[in-house]
């Protein structure tokens, strides 16, 4: 998986709320998702400097849960 600058990506930032699974423990449901546009990335790749909508710089760990690579210029290229 390789980020490019201006790649657009989404993460789990957190959940609207959570429901009651059968074993009777607490899960998340529907996730909060933020967006944004790579700027930089830290030479390992483990973190990236993002734009998000709101103008704001955020330093996102490619490791966050939901992590995703929305648009590329590299075809395929989602981190699972």
């Amino acid at each position: 998986m390789k980020l490019c600058k201006g790649d657009l990506v989404k993460w789990i930032d957190g959940y609207n709320s959570f429901k009651v699974d059968d074993t009777g423990h607490a899960v998340p449901f529907d996730p909060i998702y933020h967006y944004g546009l790579v700027i930089e990335t830290i030479p390992d790749g483990s973190i990236v400097i993002v734009i998000t909508h709101s103008g704001n710089w955020d330093l996102v760990s490619t490791y966050e849960e939901g992590f995703e690579i929305i648009s590329s210029k590299i075809k395929n290229n989602k981190i699972k």
